[in-house]
């Protein structure tokens, strides 16, 4: 028992801890931006896409819903997961459709990006 609990608290420290640290410092890069210096050959800052973080005090008071609203329309009146849309996606794919939508957070963001990259378009991403 002793070993599960410590088992709950170093997972809990591996994938917490970088998210907490996220909210002092800035990542280094994003999966965007590896993804295109990937494609251009080059692991250097010279492959054409940077990144300028902004404090989100000096963005319009919109900014912060307008970014989650893009991932998730009705955010407003749900407590952070959408468990109609949750259903909706499994019910879906259990009749044999694709997984798709239903889930918030990373994925979504990540999946977004990919899309917009190889469509050639720019997405902001939360």
């Amino acid at each position: 028992m002793r070993y599960l609990l410590a088992l709950v608290v170093v997972g809990a420290i591996v994938t917490a801890g970088p998210v907490v640290a996220l909210r002092w410092w800035d990542p280094p890069t994003t999966s965007f931006i590896l993804q295109h210096r990937l494609a251009a050959g080059t692991a250097e800052r010279t492959s054409g896409v940077e990144q300028r973080w902004i404090e989100l005090k000096n963005m319009g008071d919109a900014v912060p819903l307008a970014v989650v609203a893009s991932e998730d329309q009705k955010f407003p009146a749900h407590f952070g997961f959408d468990l109609d849309s949750i259903q909706d996606a499994l019910l879906d794919y259990e009749r044999g459709e694709r997984l798709r939508g239903g889930v918030v957070g990373g994925g979504a963001t990540e999946s977004e990006a990919y899309e917009s990259h190889q469509a050639q378009r720019l997405h902001v991403g939360a």
